[in-house]
Order: structure tokens, then sequence, then C-alpha cells
């Protein structure tokens, strides 16, 4: 009976211990150590297990709760971070930045220019007294209105060349265009330094310039030199800007200022040649359209050729040109407007320098207009060519052979011989000697001496 009970207890101790058990196994690990009830059943468990084991049984021979459910070793729990208060006074007090006011806009003005480059005729460019030119400047509109053709470009101060008072706007342009402004102008004939000032004008007759306040005149300012005297009948490098200049793309300005690459022209008084003399006489630099086979040419004003006339000039590469290869070329335009060739030159940077001396002698008593120009053959980009002081000289004039007439006696008449007498004897007739031509050779006014 007591054993009946022993067992009872026994097998009632183990369910608690199962549920207990269970409960911990299924229950999430705690963050706490068991508390002191769970401690004091587990060791109330343990020592009634204790006390009812039979002596002689082995503890291995009854099951353990512990043996058949392992408990779970508890991982003990991290230490709770400890927060420490921070007074405000430690943090800086953000100061709010109210942002800076937008600028108030300017108005733009309806009237308004900006200066671009001078096209044409740069400040201090020297012509001949009488040399006819075109100033053209280019500028940008920049206000807020259209010009229209009731817009014009007007002469303010200055000297005006001969100019019209005010030339029209070409056509209408548009805010943010710009247009090239041109006004025909004559070289005065006096030697000295010359400019004017020139405004755009509104249709009500309000007048502005360039720059942001409008009150910039655009400016034309020329020197006006006399040519070298140097004794010759027509001096081209002196006279270089009387004549038409053009190329394959179109008309050239003289002296070119701007898109040199279309063709220019221009004098030196000093440039350095290839042969790296300098040259103390006037030299004029021509530069053909850079394309092979371009060309620029100038077509003179009408020049009267007279007995003994000659073309004479020095022609070759600038000394920075290597790689140099154009022809020069002179035609000749008679009255009628015929064009004839008169002769042509290859020159490439070699080192040396052409001599031209034509004789045009056989134009005697025309009035003709010369052509001189230069024709790119290879790399147009280096195509710098000079003619040093191409001009007219005057040669020895060929002699004209005038005939001497021959005395001529006319035959007697005849008449009746009575008898038959020896007649006086008649005059003897001496041959006049013809005149010839003379074999005189030509001679010619020496070339200017260069510097070494």
């Amino acid at each position: 009976m007591k054993t009946s009970r022993q067992f009872s207890l026994l097998v009632a101790l183990i369910l608690i211990g199962i549920i207990l058990f269970g409960c911990n196994f299924f229950a999430q690990p705690a963050s706490t150590p068991p508390s002191p009830g769970e401690a004091l059943y587990t060791a109330a468990a343990q020592t009634l297990l204790a006390q009812l084991t039979p002596a002689g049984v082995q503890a291995t021979s009854t099951p353990s709760p512990t043996a058949l459910f392992p408990t779970p070793t508890r991982t003990p729990p991290l230490p709770t971070p400890t927060v420490t208060p921070v007074s405000p006074a430690q943090f800086p007090t953000a100061t709010r930045t109210s942002p800076p006011p937008l600028p108030t806009p300017i108005p733009v003005p309806c009237n308004q220019a900006q200066f671009i480059e001078d096209v044409t005729v740069p400040d201090g460019t020297k012509y001949t007294p009488g040399v006819e030119f075109p100033k053209i400047w280019q500028v940008k509109n920049t206000g807020s209105c259209d010009w229209t053709t009731a817009y014009k470009l007007v002469f303010v101060d200055g000297n005006r060349m001969d100019a019209p008072s005010s030339v029209k706007i070409p056509g209408k342009i548009r805010v943010g265009e710009s247009v090239n402004l041109e006004v025909s102008m004559v070289a005065p004939d006096k030697k000295g330094t010359y400019s004017g000032e020139w405004m755009l004008r509104d249709p009500d007759g309000n007048e502005f310039g360039v720059g942001s306040g409008g009150e910039t005149s655009l400016l034309v300012e020329i020197r006006v030199v006399l040519p070298p005297d140097l004794g010759y009948s027509f001096d081209f490098a002196a006279n270089y800007c009387q004549a038409s200049w053009k190329s394959g793309a179109g008309k050239v300005y003289c002296p070119t200022a701007t898109n040199l690459d279309l063709g220019s022209v221009s004098v030196d008084d000093n440039p350095i040649k290839k042969n790296g003399r300098e040259e103390n006489e006037e030299t004029l630099l021509t530069r053909p359209q850079e394309k092979t086979g371009g060309t620029t040419a100038g077509t003179f004003p009408g020049y009267k050729v007279k007995n003994g006339d000659h073309f004479v000039a020095d022609v070759g590469c600038l000394h920075d040109s290597q790689g140099c290869d154009v022809t020069f070329y002179i035609d000749y335009i008679e009255s009628d407007g015929d064009v004839k060739h008169l002769d042509s030159w290859h020159e490439v940077y070699d080192g040396d320098i052409t001599r031209i001396n034509e004789d045009i002698s056989f134009l005697e008593g025309q009035t003709v207009r010369f052509v001189l120009g230069v024709k790119a053959n290879a790399r147009p980009t280096k195509a710098d060519a000079f003619w040093l002081v191409p001009s007219i000289r005057a040669g020895t004039p060929h002699p004209t052979v005038t005939p001497t007439p021959t005395r001529t006696v006319p035959p007697p008449t005849p008449t009746p011989t009575p008898t038959a007498t020896n007649p006086p004897p008649g005059p003897t007739l001496t041959p006049t000697t013809t005149a010839t031509s003379s074999t005189e050779p030509l001679t010619e006014r020496p070339v200017p001496t260069r510097s070494p």
C-alpha cells in the first residue's frame, strides 16, 4: 500500500515537471533570472525525488525530467544602455536665415546696340588722296525693339569725308541680330589724320550709339599719305586701293581686315621676304582664296601707255610661307572691254625672287586697265605672295623710222634732131642713202636699292 502511494506521488511529480518544462520550452527566453517560486518548486521536486528513490536502485534507472527534456541554457541578458540626458544648451540653436531678395529686373531699352567689329578700314588705315573706300561697321541689335528701314545711320561729328549725311538701315533687323552698316567715303586731298563719328537714329529722331549707355559713337579714322615719288609712271602698290579687288568668293575689301581666308590684299612698308632680307619700299601683299586654284586679283584704273613703258616688279613668297606655290599673272582690259593676257610666272618657296620686266610699248597710245592677280597651285594656306614695287617705268623710247625720199628725175621730152650733133653732157644723178632704224639698246631706270 505504501509502495502504491509512493508511486502515485512520483508520477504526479513527473507530470508537474513535464508541465513546468513545457511552459519554459515554448515560452520566449526571459530577460530576467528565474523567480524565487520557480526555484523553490524545482528544489522541492528534486528533494522528493531523492526521498522516493528505493535503496539499491540506480539513479539512472528512473527517468529524470532533466534527462528527458534538457533545460535550455539561459543567456544572461545584455546590460541595458544608460541614457544620459543632454541639456539643450549643449546644441547651438539654428538661426533661420531669410533668402536674399531677388534683384529687381532692369528693363531693356528699346534702342540699344553693340559694336562687333570693323569689317573694313581699321583705325589708322592709310590711303592716298582721293581714294574712294567703303567704311563698314558690324553692330548687333541688343535693345527690345526691331530696327526697320526707318532707322538711319547719321553723321554726328568730325570729318564726313564726302560721305552722305545719313544712310538707311538695310532691311529689318530683329532683336539679337547683327548687321553691316556701310558708308562710302573719299580720302581727303591733303596729307593728315581724319576721323568721323556716326550714330543710329530711330524714326522719332532719337539718336543712340553703342555700349550699355548708348552714348559711344561709331568711329572711322584714316591717315592720308602721299605716295613716294620714285619717278615711276604708275605705282601699283601706292595706289592699290584704287583697284577693284575680288576673289572666287566675291568682293575683297582694300585693305582686307576680316575673312582673310576668302582672299586678301594689303601693303607693307617693310615686309621680310622669303630670303630673309628686309625691303625699304612698299610691297603689295596678295593672298588668294584658301582653296586649290583659288585666286585674288585687282583691276586698276585706266592708264594710257606711252612708248618705252615697261611693267617691272620683283615677285615671290614671304619668308614664313614654306610650301608656298603660286602663279602670278598680269592681264589687261582694252577700251572695248576685251580681256587680254599679258604674261604669268610660276613661283615657289625656293629662296629666289623673280624679276618681271615686260615691255608694254606695243600698247602705245591705248588706255588700258591692268589686272594683277595670283593663284594658289597647292597648299593655299601658305600662299602668301608679294609684289615688290610693282610699277610702270619709262624706258628709252623705241626710235621711229622715217624714210628719206629719193630724188626722182623725170624722163626727157623727146625732140627731133635736125642735125647729127652731139648734145651737151647732162647732169649726173647721185643716189641718196635711205635712213635705217636704230639698234640702240633699251635702258631702264634702276630698281631701288635693297637693304641688306
